[in-house]
This record gives C-alpha cells, sequence and structure tokens, in this order.
C-alpha cells in the first residue's frame, strides 16, 4: 500500500519580500494622500478663519472710536472662538458649561475678559458683550425656557450668573452706548435689554429645584429686601429705558415691540416680565405693610396691562395649549386680589393669596 502524500506549504522569500513591498508602497501613497488632503483642509480653514476675521474686523474695529480700538481687536479674537464655541452649542446641542468645549471656551474668554478690561466701567457696550457671549450661550443650552439655572448648574454658579444678569441690567439702563456707528451693536439694545429682564426675573429666586412659581418662592420675596429692591430698580428702569426708546428710536421700539411676533417674542417676554416684578413687588409691600393705594396702585395697573396684553398674544393659541395653560398657572400663583376690581380673578387655588382694597 503506497504511502500516504502529505502536501505541505513550501516557504517562498522572494514572494513574501514582494508582498510586504507591494504593502508598504500602497501604505506610504495612502498616507501621503491622507497628508496632502489634510494639508489641504488646513490651508482652507486657515483661509476661511482670515476671511471671516476680517469681516468681523471691519464690522467692529473699523469704524470704533479711538479709544475703543484695543478693546475691539480682542473683542473680535474673542468672537472667532464663540462662533464654533456657538455651533456646537446651540447646533449640535451641547451644553455651553460641557468641559468638552473647554479648548474654545478658555481662549474666548481669555479674551473676553481683555477686552472688558479695556473697555470703560460704565459703557453699555459691556452689556452688549455680556449677552452675547454668556447670556445667549445659556438660553441656547435652555431653549430659551428659563427658570431652573440653580437646578440644572450648580449653586454658586448661578448666583454669580444671576448677579452678573442685574448689573448689566443696571448698566443698560444707567449708561449709554459711545459708539452709535457700529450698528450691529446698538440695533438689538431693547430686545436684549428686554431678554436680560425676562431671565432675571424668571431665574433670581435659585431655588434648587428649579420653577420660579413655588410657595416657597413666594414666601422667600416676602421677606427678602435684596430681592424686593432690585425688583423695584428694574420696574423703574424698564419704563425710563423703553419711553427713552420712544422718543429716540421708535423704530426699532416698533419692530420689537411687536404683539404680531408671537408668543416667543420680546413683546411677550416684556409683558410677562412687567407681571411677574409688578406682583412680586406687591406681594412684598403688602405682606410687611408698606403698601400704600394711591402710590402703589401703579402695580396693580401693571399686572392688568399685562394680562391684557398676554391673553391677546394667546388668542391664536387653542385653551388646551401648553402656552395657554402656563400663563393660567402663572395668574393662579400671583394673583393678589384687589376687592374693588371687578374683574378680579376668581376661585384662585394659591394659598398665599392677597387681597387688598384699592380703588
Amino acid at each position: 500500500m503506497p504511502k500516504e502524500e502529505h502536501v505541505h506549504d513550501i516557504a517562498d522569500p522572494i514572494q513574501d519580500f514582494i508582498d510586504w513591498s507591494k504593502k508598504k508602497i500602497n501604505f506610504k501613497i495612502n498616507k501621503k494622500k491622507l497628508l496632502k488632503r489634510m494639508a489641504i483642509f488646513i490651508v482652507l480653514f486657515s483661509l476661511f478663519n482670515v476671511w471671516l476675521y476680517n469681516i468681523e474686523y471691519k464690522r467692529y474695529v473699523s469704524q470704533a472710536p479711538k479709544q475703543f480700538v484695543k478693546a475691539r481687536e480682542d473683542f473680535v479674537n474673542a468672537l472667532m472662538f464663540h462662533m464654533y464655541y456657538t455651533f456646537l452649542v446651540k447646533t449640535i446641542r451641547i451644553d455651553f458649561m460641557n468641559p468638552i468645549l473647554y479648548p474654545l471656551k478658555k481662549p474666548r474668554d481669555h479674551f473676553y475678559q481683555k477686552g472688558l478690561d479695556a473697555l470703560p466701567i460704565e459703557e453699555a457696550e459691556r452689556a452688549f458683550w455680556f449677552d452675547m457671549f454668556e447670556v445667549r450661550p445659556y438660553n441656547y443650552s435652555t431653549n430659551a425656557k428659563y427658570g431652573s439655572l440653580a437646578k440644572h448648574y450648580d449653586s454658586e454658579f448661578a448666583k454669580v450668573f444671576i448677579d452678573k444678569v442685574y448689573k448689566n441690567i443696571e448698566l443698560l439702563s444707567l449708561y449709554s452706548f459711545t459708539d452709535h456707528k457700529t450698528s450691529d451693536i446698538t440695533d438689538d439694545t431693547i430686545e436684549v435689554y428686554i431678554d436680560l429682564i425676562n431671565l432675571y426675573s424668571s431665574d433670581f429666586h435659585l431655588h434648587p429645584k428649579g420653577f420660579l412659581f413655588r410657595d416657597e418662592n413666594l414666601e422667600k420675596i416676602s421677606r427678602d429686601e435684596k430681592s424686593y429692591h432690585r425688583l423695584l430698580n428694574i420696574y423703574q428702569w424698564q419704563n425710563k429705558f423703553l419711553n427713552l426708546y420712544k422718543i429716540n428710536d421708535i423704530d426699532q421700539y416698533d419692530k420689537v415691540m411687536n404683539p404680531a411676533m408671537g408668543w416667543y417674542s420680546p413683546y411677550r417676554n416684556y409683558y410677562d416680565s412687567l407681571f411677574i416684578i409688578s406682583s412680586f413687588i406687591l406681594f412684598y409691600k403688602i405682606n410687611n405693610n408698606t403698601f400704600e393705594c394711591q402710590l402703589d396702585k401703579k402695580y396693580f395697573d401693571a399686572i392688568e396691562e399685562s394680562k391684557t396684553a398676554l391673553m391677546k398674544v394667546l388668542d391664536n393659541y387653542p385653551k388646551t395649549s401648553r402656552q395657554y395653560k402656563t400663563f393660567i398657572r402663572e395668574i393662579s400663583y400671583l394673583n393678589i386680589i384687589n376687592n374693588a376690581d371687578k374683574n378680579r380673578m376668581i376661585n384662585n387655588q394659591n394659598p398665599l393669596m392677597l387681597t387688598v382694597d384699592c380703588q
């Protein structure tokens, strides 16, 4: 019987070398293509940023007052990082405090602070910068649903942030813009101002569980003198601020205060904040026996004006809508009844409800 033949693979060093060489050459070719493409991307990206920088430089620096040139240069430097930071926050939906944004946020904040240091302390433009670099990212991260600042971010950050919001409301209220030629800075002043007040009135409570309309917050405002004085200041500042724009820039005023813009608009935000602020001022005054009918009747008038304006905006929304339900709940929590008001809301569910007699 013949022996079974076994077939063995015979090593071929020459063929192995040829195969290895082909792979090496192919890798080198692919590596060269990759490096070439990366180089092209870097060049195009650099050219794109140079182009963007020139646009922003012309917009903010070219016509800037001489004393603001250095600050505006730092502003534009910060803006170059901020555009990519904003894209990731607004479009990709990365939270504005996410550590992954640090490589963009760190240099942005460096130039932002450096620019602020070069601006006068009593310069309204500082508030424009604050809104762009700090408020809008928060707005994007919350989808403009203010009220839970201390719940979603730590209380220390929330307190510092809300104090900044108040300081910048004060800045816009008491001081003016030096530069009136750069329209990109002043064209949206009213909208920025209203948004800052809307943010403050929604988040100043700093309750760790979030939401403004809680019994604890109503109790807090009844004894928190600091919060009361801040709200009183904002109420007074806002009236003067808007009246000034009615006289000096009616076009911007009419554009912003347009009820046709709907529920998500500066018009709605203005009256919502006015309603909240007026109610809390009254709540404090009545609880602390400082309410004076003739002097403080204006707050009742502001509340009624706000309700009317907000109901006008809600005309296009069904009563089953979230917007309508939110507004009714807000009225329920903040309803301070004037017994002389025949049109007052009935069946209030708020156990902390107050009543006064004021003709």
